[in-house]
């Protein structure tokens, strides 16, 4: 009896580790993908905290979907460290999700595409807003990845009303 009840004690333990593991939420981007991204000037948010935030101020969310490895997301990043990007984001709720690592969050927004980087404005309640889009009309979320002038027009167009 006192072997079977120090199993059951054991089993016990190991599923409240497994529940405790399972359920700390894993952090959204690292610190060096944050600075990669501007992460100094512009307050990137996972997507979780974007969403409260949203919820909280209003504001609506920039979402950017990307992964380490692109060619495409490498560039684009750039856009983020122009002064006019970095003004617009305060503004907004930025938020970098990352396709490989977070499905679950991509896989809501990828009925459009699974395209990278796909840049996405939500309304306050982590709606897409399809109309606010790039001008590509085959991938409407892909911006210019070389100039930031079709991010600025996104972003001016997503902070000029909240919502």
């Amino acid at each position: 009896m006192r072997v079977s009840s120090l199993a059951a004690r054991f089993k016990f333990a190991l599923a409240l580790l497994v529940l405790a593991i399972c359920t700390v939420p894993a952090q959204a981007n690292p610190p060096d993908v944050l600075k990669q991204w501007n992460g100094d000037h512009i307050q990137w948010l996972g997507y979780d905290a974007g969403a409260r935030k949203a919820r909280e101020t209003g504001k609506r969310m920039l979402v950017v979907f990307y992964t380490t490895w692109c060619p495409h997301c490498t560039r684009y990043r750039k856009q983020f460290f122009d002064p006019r990007v970095t003004a617009l984001s305060e503004k907004l709720v930025m938020v970098l999700v990352d396709r490989d690592t977070q499905p679950g969050i991509n896989k809501r927004y990828d009925r459009f595409g699974r395209y990278i980087p796909r840049t996405m404005v939500l309304n306050s309640k982590a709606r897409l807003l399809p109309e606010i889009r790039g001008l590509h009309p085959e991938y409407p979320f892909f911006l210019d990845t070389n100039h930031p002038e079709d991010l600025l027009r996104l972003m001016t167009l997503a902070a000029g009303q909240s919502g």
